[in-house]
């Protein structure tokens, strides 16, 4: 467990990619289950427990969904176990450092809300470095997928839990 925690940072430092990853179903499994545990205590502090887990499974539906067009309409399928292992793991690790933050900053809001900003511009930046490998291209290739997952998800986020 201690190797896989490893491999999940490294990609976070963008030392290695999702093809370091096995394709490996029941890991996806662990990764995917270890994404939807950390995202919902998280987003349960910010908005209530039945929230969080509505917004957890939502935005993990639109991952799936994210990831699965992306790879088919650049022909690599074959990459979607080590892409969604990779980008569910990761995020899992980024949301548990997230949680720290909120819990260690909970009297100090402005330091708290810096906090998880500059998480979440990490996010975004360990996502564009995934979906680049993924799709063995360029790093803004990646950073504009990135950024219209992101921005599509809050946007839907929003509609469906009317602006929370």
């Amino acid at each position: 467990m201690t190797a896989l925690i490893r491999l999940f940072a490294d990609i976070c430092l963008f030392r290695k990619g999702p093809q370091h990853l096995p394709a490996s179903s029941l890991l996806l499994a662990l990764a995917g289950s270890f994404y939807l545990v950390t995202g919902w205590i998280l987003l349960g502090l910010e908005s209530g427990w039945l929230n969080g887990a509505i917004q957890v499974a939502v935005a993990g539906g639109l991952l799936l969904a994210f990831v699965r067009t992306t790879l088919a309409s650049c022909d690599k399928r074959h990459r979607l176990l080590q892409t969604l292992t990779a980008l569910t793991g990761t995020d899992g690790l980024l949301t548990g450092v997230a949680i720290a933050c909120y819990a260690l900053t909970s009297a100090l809001p402005d330091l708290r809300n810096i906090a998880l900003t500059l998480l979440t511009l990490w996010d975004l930046a360990v996502i564009a470095h995934i979906l680049r490998h993924a799709l063995s291209q360029g790093l803004a290739m990646g950073v504009g997928l990135a950024a219209i997952y992101f921005f599509a998800v809050r946007y839907l986020l929003t509609l469906i839990m009317g602006g929370s």
